[in-house]
């Protein structure tokens, strides 16, 4: 079971009492206002930044649409998300799946509103005014009985999340697991360092030298990258913008970059976006130490959450903790819509694993050639 100090999604109960909120577009003046405007509702994310979503929207040839919903006169919410065109249909993301994106969804306060009564109302604007034929939100707020209502069904995102300790590192770095801090103090002895950028000046270094690692190890695993270097390069750019960036790259003594990590740090949850090494320096341990240091300098910033983004066990180690709240939601207006969403997604997998067992073969090969070349 996940802590629910981690893992508890705020989810307003049916039994909220509020009018039902009316759904529109931001004008010229919210759009300027965007971050102010999602920042006062408690759910909101780096992801729902203005400059996030459209960073994704100009590399995945998307419309960026941003939804204000109001009750009473006041905007009690709001909704970010992209219009993708498929052939003859029009699809809604917040997010697109495949945009390296964990969550989106509406914003909102939960003390007028919830999260199904605002997609009830985006539902009205998106297929009145964009003939939106399909519509796809992940997040954690929504309660699941009315969402089915609405004609939605959903599959769990599945993630770790761990608890970080704001301004308490002997107590955030005493819940590590003890191989873990034996391995970060393995580090430090060996003159290993963490450099952690914040802006833009070392963007072009640091993004080469952390897709170049990134390719080396989905081509070991014989996997293709679903990200190009400039989906990287937008997303640090982006992070940089909203003041949430933190890019961690490992040295040695000789100065040799091992390991890099991007994050996103917004001052309550730490999100993992990219964390990657050179497979001949890992008994160096320097995923280890970026983690940690991730994790100490955002409790510094106040998060209070660390959000792993997706599977693997060896997330346990820093605490991290099984959580499946996280959900995504579809709703489509023809029933064999989902069915085609299905089958494309197990293509686009299946093309990705078979383009990387074909460049881990190349490099197998290469690797064999010098081996030869050697030993002629």
């Amino acid at each position: 079971m996940s802590s629910p100090a981690v893992s508890k999604p705020s989810v307003v109960s049916k039994g909220t009492a509020s009018s039902k909120p009316i759904a529109r577009l931001a004008t010229g003046l919210e759009l300027e206002k965007w971050d102010l405007l999602v920042a006062r509702f408690p759910n909101k994310r780096t992801f729902h930044s203005s400059a996030w979503c459209r960073s994704v929207a100009s590399l995945v040839s998307a419309r960026p649409v941003f939804l204000v919903f109001e009750t009473g006169g006041e905007i009690v919410g709001a909704l970010p998300g992209y219009i993708l065109r498929l052939g003859p249909l029009n699809v809604f993301g917040s997010p697109l799946e495949g945009s390296q994106t964990e969550s989106m969804g509406p914003v909102f306060d939960p003390r007028r509103t919830s999260g199904p009564a605002i997609m009830a109302a985006a539902i009205d604007l998106l297929e009145s005014e964009f003939n939106i034929h399909h519509i796809e939100i992940a997040g954690r707020d929504f309660d699941a009985g009315e969402m089915e209502a609405l004609g939605f069904h959903s599959y769990p995102q599945f993630t770790y999340r761990a608890v970080l300790f704001p301004q308490d590192a002997d107590k955030g770095f005493a819940k590590l697991n003890p191989k873990v801090r034996n391995r970060v103090r393995k580090c430090q002895r060996a003159g290993i360092t963490v450099s952690v950028h914040t802006d833009m000046t070392a963007a072009d270094e640091f993004v080469a030298e952390c897709f170049d690692q990134t390719k080396e190890v989905f081509t070991r695993r014989g996997n293709a990258v679903p990200f190009s270097h400039k989906r990287m390069f937008a997303c640090y750019e982006a992070l940089a913008k909203t003041g949430d960036l933190l890019a961690l790259n490992v040295k040695t003594d000789a100065g040799r970059s091992i390991a890099t990590g991007l994050f996103s740090a917004d001052g309550s949850e730490l999100v993992l976006w990219m964390w990657t090494h050179r497979y001949d320096a890992r008994l160096q341990s320097p995923t280890e130490f970026l983690t940690w240091t991730a994790m100490e300098h955002a409790a510094a910033r106040g998060c209070s959450v660390f959000d792993m983004t997706g599977g693997g066990e060896a997330k346990r180690k820093f605490g991290g903790e099984p959580d499946q709240q996280t959900l995504r939601w579809i709703r489509s207006r023809y029933f064999w819509m989902p069915a085609a969403r299905e089958l494309a997604r197990r293509a686009y997998r299946w093309q990705q694993r078979t383009r990387g067992q074909m460049r881990r073969a190349l490099a197998n090969r290469n690797v064999e050639r010098v081996e030869q070349g050697a030993a002629d």
